[in-house]
């Protein structure tokens, strides 16, 4: 009977681990996709005012 209870404990942490990997997958995916959409919206803010910039010069 111990075995039995055992087995069944070990097979539910296999599964909590297994949710808490996929969990986390997801967090860190989203924390990546994140990351590469403020990475682009500060370079292309770069660009912007480096045109600004370049459009000032050919002013004066």
């Amino acid at each position: 009977k111990q075995e039995k209870e055992k087995i069944r404990q070990t097979r539910k942490r296999k599964e909590e681990d297994k949710e808490e990997k996929e969990e986390r997958e997801e967090k860190g995916g989203k924390q990546e996709e994140e990351e590469k959409e403020q990475k682009e919206e500060k370079e292309q803010k770069e660009e912007k005012e480096v045109k600004e910039e370049k459009q000032e010069k050919q002013e004066k």
